[in-house]
């Protein structure tokens, strides 16, 4: 029964359905969309079949249909010739129906024709609830199906639900006599078989059976098992009986099972490359007796098998055979093939991530290479209950030992169980396999178990890529350990042993073998967490400095070899340094850490040697002991350094010591261990230091019984400790200092005022004048300050018969920030004062003038990090002190011309040019303080400045104008600042600071004197000063009169 017919040479049959829909059918024949029989006789014959549809379907009062044979399309070449046949888009939609064979598309031909060449894709079949119409003959089901000399069967699909079924292929491609045609090809790729809670005995998704041909190949087809689907024998793409390459099948098994005495392949391949191909298994239940698992296999013929993938993962999946690979090359190359368990329970002898046999003469380069097996979860047991597991990266037979076997990879994470596991990196089938060319040379390299680390394949554009990246790793325990060339920690817990070898396993590592360990492995290997020591701890004042981490313990291993390699070729690499703290930070504790063998064969991490003990600021303790050490007695103190170059003391326990007179106590007790040696204590005589203020000396030594004690110095007369100030003290004196010069150039804003009192009109006046300056003064160290400050005022100018009075009170106020650098340290803090004061000036009419002030206030100083502590932490202190001073002037004018410019209130003429030459005395005082810092006392006293200054102005006068300059010499007489320092009924001198010695100055301004017209008064000055005191400053003066 066809809905569509052809006999003939050359035609089309398209767009045909036959529906058969009945309550009850029985059809002894065949149902076809489309039914060709095809006369090849006459040259270039051809016949397209497409779009057909062989529908077989119930309504809801139908009880089934019974037909022997369904095809979308059937065809047959009935006599030679060169003919073609394009057979596409064709399909059978089934429901509820018994049948013997369903196929989307059959094209074959006539007994003893052997030309046919056929294009069988696209075709369909869509089943729901089918059967076996005889059960001797099974169901068989295709997507496309052909027989004959050259042809395809692809990008068919078949999609059955709730079906019983002997065979299943997606795309099926059988060259029985290929004589009649040139260069004969099968080619069965990209079909798709779906089951939904079906079962098969056999399920393809593509397959050639070809006839010693070329060129032939099944890729990228897909099997799907889900929703309770069942088969037993499950193969994504094959080629046999010939050469062609199997690359980019998938089998998805999820929720189903799979129960075989055959093996399982992704890609399989008789002669030729199978590579990419996957096997994803979720929650699946697979059995394949006496057989494996193998994502890609090139059987002969030298293909390679390369980026193929069998992926396990959920809890429920149960898995039972004799082997499972990632790729399997038999006279090929094993490249980058993916072994990937993540959960479930699997029963294998081997898990291998890539597998190659050889039979090479010559070296073969990247034979078995950058294969990975990773277990990140489930339960691993052995498939014959005699046997251990074998999880290999990679496993091979190479017979004359020519093949390079480098960078596989098992990969370990979460928490499996692996106690029925022996762990290679690389296995051989031969016994006398020796890892070595017949050079001796090593034909191993780079072979790694990573533990905490999971590798994902990712494909880019058809080319697989193998990345990792680090994850989670508790511990586990491992029945062997073998022939790995790097053991690398990704990850670990430090409570557990990363890994424990059975009491009848092996270790056996090659001589090259490595460890190594990620940074953040490296992070909790050097944390204080780890594994319990007992009477080997070695411990300061009852704490354990380091608990060791147990990386892998093999102490009851059968037979071990090659792990004291391993540690020698990584002791020098994986080390590490951490430092302990002690009371309260006043002693640190540096140690080295590193591997360790011990040896019962347990691998560890943890303290391998004190480096240093460091003491620094710490509770003086005479009837005591500062650290108390224990260790076991083979632990060495022979590279240990005592340390007490900064060794300083809190003030209240110093209070202690100067009271009970005893300078002697007992820094380190080592209970016993002798093996301390005198020329590591660093500083034997020394000096110790308290607040960083005061400073002593003192002695540590080495007792016979290993301990070490330290004593002061102390002074004949009065027994007590011999003390001075630290460097560091003379830096509160530098910032006295500081503030001297606040003051200093608040002096030379007012000498600026009185320069100009007595050259204006008579009477009232007011006047604001305001200045910056930035200067630098050497103390000894150096201060530099940066100076704002301002005076207001009211005066009067009266005019005298015998010359001019000028006189005024006022208000100052300044600010300034310094920087002080000295004793190691850059400090600054701020200066505020404020005060008031008197000033007067007369000018007798002989050009002679006299002059004088008063000034007083109060200063503060803030400190912000002047001082510091002993490990260089600043210290913010603040002190506040009185201030007063006042000056003495006289100076005489000289005219340099005849020519009057103007004329002074009491009649004094002045020249359009003159000389003012002067001489001034100045004395500042400003008043002690003291202030606490680092629990140190400070006592700083009170400062004087006497400055005495002698120089010249020219005035260079037109009209109200006048353009003066002028050089001055300034010597300061005094200017020293001193201090003391005290603690604990201790106290030193501080290392004064003096501003004294000669400077130079250089004035140059302009002024507008006032008069009866215009009452301003303004002035511009400028200074700069150079020697002791160096420095450049402004200033603005305004007057108004009244």
């Amino acid at each position: 029964m066809a809905a569509g017919f052809f006999s003939g040479t050359e035609g089309t049959v398209s767009n045909n359905t036959i529906t058969v829909n009945s309550a009850k059918a029985t059809i002894t024949g065949m149902i076809a969309g489309a039914r060709a029989i095809v006369d090849g006789s006459k040259a270039d014959a051809s016949l397209k079949i497409t779009g057909n549809t062989a529908k077989v379907t119930n309504t809801a009062k139908v009880t089934d249909t019974d037909v022997p044979i369904i095809n979308g399309a059937y065809a047959v070449l009935s006599s030679a010739g060169n003919t073609s046949m394009t057979v596409t888009g064709n399909a059978v939609e089934g429901t509820r129906i018994k049948a013997d064979l369903v196929a989307g598309a059959y094209v074959g031909h006539a007994e003893g024709v052997n030309t046919l060449k056929a294009s069988v894709d696209e075709n369909h079949v869509v089943l729901n609830n089918a059967s076996p119409l005889s059960e001797d003959n099974g169901l068989t089901v295709a997507g496309g199906d052909f027989t004959g000399a050259s042809g395809s069967a692809s990008k068919n699909t078949v999609d059955a639900t709730d079906v019983t079924a002997t065979e299943i292929d997606g795309g099926l491609v059988q060259l029985d006599d290929t004589s009649g045609v040139q260069n004969p090809v099968g080619k069965a790729s990209g079909n798709t078989v779906t089951m939904n809670h079906s079962t098969a005995e056999r399920v393809m998704g593509g397959y050639v059976q070809g006839n010693d041909n070329t060129g032939n190949e099944a890729n990228g087809n897909t099997v799907t098992l889900q929703n309770g689907a069942s088969a037993e024998t499950v193969i994504g793409g094959k080629v046999e009986n010939g050469s062609g390459n199997t690359n980019e099948n998938e089998i998805n098994i999820t929720d189903s099972t799979v129960n075989s005495a055959n093996d399982m392949y992704g890609g399989y391949t008789d002669n030729g490359s199978a590579n990419n191909n996957t096997i994803s298994i979720t929650n699946g239940n697979v059995t394949v007796k006496n057989s494996s698992i193998i994502s890609g296999r090139a059987n002969d013929g030298g293909g390679d098998v390369i980026g193929n993938v069998v992926s396990i993962s959920g809890k429920q999946s149960n898995i039972s055979a004799w082997s499972v690979n990632g790729g399997y090359a038999n006279n090929g190359k094993a490249q980058k093939n993916l072994v990937n368990i993540s959960g479930g329970r699997i029963s294998a002898d081997n898990i291998v991530g890539g597998d190659g046999n050889t039979n090479a003469e010559s070296a073969v380069q990247d034979f078995v290479t950058g294969n990975v097996v990773n277990i990140a979860g489930g339960t691993i047991t052995p498939y014959s209950l005699d046997n251990n597991v074998v999880i290999a990266g990679a496993g091979f037979f190479d017979l004359k030992g020519v093949g390079e076997i480098k960078e596989n990879e098992v990969n370990l994470s979460g928490t499996p169980d692996l106690t029925k596991a022996d762990l290679y990196g690389w296995k051989s089938d031969d016994d006398d396999y020796t890892g070595k060319d017949v050079n001796g040379n090593p034909l191993h390299s780079g072979n790694t178990l990573n533990l905490g680390y999971i590798a994902t394949m990712t494909d880019t554009s058809g080319t697989r890529t193998i990345t990792g990246s680090e994850t989670g790793w508790n511990g586990t325990t491992i029945h062997g350990l073998y022939n790995f060339d790097t053991i690398y920690f990704h990850d670990l817990n430090p409570e557990n042993t990363g890994l424990t070898v059975t009491g009848t396993g092996i270790v056996s590592l090659p001589e090259n073998a490595e460890l190594e360990v990620s940074n953040t492995a490296r992070g909790k290997m050097n944390g204080d967490t780890g594994m319990e020591e007992g009477d080997d701890a070695v411990t300061i004042n009852g704490t354990v400095l380091k608990k060791p981490v147990y990386l892998i313990d093999a102490s009851k291993a059968s037979e071990v070899s090659g792990l004291d390699d391993l540690y020698n070729n990584s002791k020098n690499r994986i080390q590490g340094s951490k430092q302990w703290s002690f009371e309260n930070g006043g002693v640190t504790v540096d140690g080295t850490l590193g591997l360790k063998l011990s040896g019962n064969h347990i691998l560890s991490y943890g303290l391998e040697n004190i480096d240093t003990i460091t003491y620094k600021t710490i509770d003086w303790n005479t009837n005591g002991t500062v650290l108390s050490l224990k260790a076991p007695g083979t632990f060495s103190l022979a590279n240990t350094k005592v340390d007490t170059r900064d060794i300083g003391f809190t003030v209240n326990s110093l209070a202690q010591i100067v009271s009970t007179g005893d300078y002697s106590m007992t820094l380190l007790d080592t209970n016993g261990n002798t093996t301390l040696k005198e020329e590591n204590l660093t500083t034997r005589k020394g000096i110790w230091n308290v607040g960083n203020g005061l400073t002593g000396t003192g002695e540590a030594s080495l007792l016979a019984n290993g301990n070490v004690i330290y004593k002061m110095d102390v002074t004949e007369k009065t027994g007590k400790p011999i003390v001075e100030a630290t460097e560091e003290t003379h830096n509160a004196l530098i910032a006295n200092e500081a503030a001297m010069s606040a003051l200093a150039s608040g002096r030379d804003r007012m000498e600026g005022v009185l320069n100009g009192l007595d050259q204006n009109e008579p009477g009232v006046f007011t006047f604001a004048s305001i200045g910056g300056s930035r200067d630098v003064y050497d103390t000894g160290s150096q201060v530099k300050n940066y100076n704002w400050n301002g005076m207001v005022g009211v005066g009067n100018d009266a005019d005298l018969t015998s010359g001019d009075l000028a006189y005024s009170v006022f208000y100052e106020y300044g600010k300034s920030h310094y920087d002080t650098d000295g004793s190691g340290f850059n400090g600054n803090g701020d200066v505020h004062y404020n005060g008031g004061g008197a000033m007067v000036k007369f000018t007798a009419r002989n050009k002679n003038y006299y002059e004088a002030s008063v000034r007083a206030g109060r200063i503060k100083n803030s400190a912000s990090d002047v001082l510091h502590d002993a490990v260089g932490r600043a210290c913010s202190y603040e002190t506040r002190a009185n201030y007063w001073g006042g000056h003495l002037g006289f100076g005489h004018i000289f005219d340099l011309t005849d020519e009057t410019e103007s004329q002074s209130r009491g009649g004094t003429q002045r020249a359009a040019r003159d000389l003012d030459v002067y001489g001034k005395y100045f004395h500042t005082h400003m008043g002690s303080d003291s202030f606490m810092a680092n629990e140190v006392k400070y006592d700083l006293d009170s400062v004087d400045s006497d400055l005495l200054r002698i120089g010249v102005r020219v005035n260079n006068r037109s009209g109200r104008n006048n353009f003066f300059y002028g050089l001055a010499w300034d010597y300061e007489f005094d200017g020293e600042s001193k201090g003391t320092v005290s603690a604990a009924g201790l106290s030193a001198p501080i290392r004064r600071a003096d501003a004294g010695g000669s400077s130079a100055m250089l004035e140059l301004g302009w002024k507008q004197e006032a008069t009866k017209e215009s009452p301003w008064d303004l002035r511009l000055t400028m200074r700069g000063f150079a020697g002791e005191h160096r420095g450049l400053g402004g200033n603005v003066y305004i007057g108004y009169h009244f």
